[in-house]
């Protein structure tokens, strides 16, 4: 028969569900010589008790009704050893249309099965992994749609996996977001892996997120898509910050210091070039500080500093930059003034926060202070032609009686 080459089994049955035929790779499978009778064999004999019901209730009635069933059915040999196959019930009938026999056409899949239940696990295991992941992460293919996310993709997004899975990356994050990680997208879409930094504001608070892109690549080497992993950085960069910040600020009047003012000059000075705008430095120093440190002491001393910094931060607009410089030094950035009459109006401001008393514990403590003031010029290439000159301003005011100001003219 045509069906003795085959490798699969085939089997033929009467209506009654004997057993008529078993071709060479059947006979095999159940451990039958190929010359063995199966006359006393049945159907029922090569199906369990589930498959039996199914026969009488499904598939049989398949069969009749349209001429042939195909599915996936359990199937036993005479050892009892079950085995998966991919099954074709064919319902053969005369020319009268009554039926005459049944052939059965079956493929031993169960290693097909193995395997895709193999990877059926291992797809769940990287899922329930990639789930416990506090990292971002996606699997996007090439023409920007979303193969998978994780559970931490759906809580940063406030998304369902079932409602993005397909969708354009684009629909998902929104027109501004992709517009930033486009030129990302298209390096690691050309197979060059990508890291940047992307920063969100939410809820008054500002998050961050290191993102890596890495090619994803077919069996052929080519570029497939890419995969998406997140980290949340924003403790990493809350602490940068604040070590950044231990840098530029003076620890005892929380005020600028030296390396802050450095910075914060350079900044305006730059925008003064650029935009042309009024700048104004006014150069600090208290007068006969070091008496009070030497008749009361030094921590006395640092509480009059901490005052008088807190009465410069009150005589200045909340964007200016107060500084202190070292000892009793101090300095004050006016940016984006209107006009030179505001500058003198705070170095006024500062002579009278220095000259009301300063109440220490039971003392009334009372200095003065010198203030030196100038302005940025047209053709200064930087910020230090700047200090000089409030420096300049500063020694004028000391000699001229101390308590006073000493403003440079904003033409010169």
């Amino acid at each position: 028969m045509i069906f003795d080459a085959t490798t699969d089994y085939v089997v033929q049955s009467d209506r009654r569900g004997r057993i008529t035929y078993m071709n060479p790779a059947s006979r095999r499978h159940n451990g039958l010589a190929p010359d063995a009778p199966v006359g006393h064999l049945r159907y029922a004999d090569f199906n369990p008790p589930e498959m039996l019901e199914r026969y009488r209730r499904v598939i049989v009635p398949t069969a009749l009704a349209q001429g042939v069933w195909v599915g996936e059915t359990i199937a036993l040999d005479l050892s009892g050893q079950r085995t998966v196959c991919s099954h074709m019930l064919i319902a053969h009938r005369d020319k009268r249309g009554r039926l005459e026999h049944f052939s059965a056409v079956m493929r031993d899949i169960s290693a097909e099965q193995a395997a895709a239940q193999a990877l059926a696990r291992n797809e769940q295991t990287l899922r329930s992994l990639a789930d416990t992941m506090p990292a971002i992460v996606a699997v996007i293919d090439k023409q920007q749609r979303y193969r998978f996310v994780n559970a931490s993709f759906e809580r940063w997004y406030q998304v369902s996996r079932d409602t993005i899975a397909g969708r354009a990356v684009r629909d998902v994050v929104g027109e501004h977001e992709y517009r930033h990680s486009e030129p990302y997208i298209e390096r690691v879409l050309a197979g060059e892996a990508a890291v940047y930094d992307k920063a969100y504001h939410e809820s008054g608070s500002r998050r961050h997120l290191e993102v890596h892109y890495t090619p994803l690549r077919a069996a052929d080497g080519s570029v497939d898509g890419y995969v998406l992993v997140a980290n949340d950085i924003t403790a990493r960069k809350e602490e940068e910050q604040r070590l950044r910040e231990l840098t530029r600020v003076d620890p005892l009047t929380g005020l600028l210091n030296r390396n802050g003012f450095d910075e914060h000059l350079r900044d305006c000075t730059e925008r003064a070039q650029r935009d042309e705008e009024l700048l104004a430095l006014l150069y600090i120093d208290l007068d006969h500080f070091k008496q009070v440190n030497d008749r009361h002491g030094h921590p006395v001393g640092d509480e009059l500093l901490k005052i008088f910094a807190k009465r410069m931060r009150n005589a200045v607009r909340p964007g200016d930059a107060v500084a202190r410089l070292g000892g009793d030094e101090f300095a004050i950035v006016l940016a984006g003034l209107k006009a030179p009459s505001n500058a003198e109006r705070v170095a006024d401001k500062v002579l009278a926060a220095a000259q009301a008393p300063f109440n220490v514990g039971k003392l009334s403590l009372r200095v003065s202070a010198s203030v030196g003031v100038a302005y940025w010029q047209r053709g200064d290439r930087d910020g230090r032609l700047l200090v000089e000159r409030a420096d300049a301003m500063l020694y004028r005011a000391k000699q001229g009686g101390r308590g006073r100001r000493a403003s440079a003219d904003p033409q010169d």
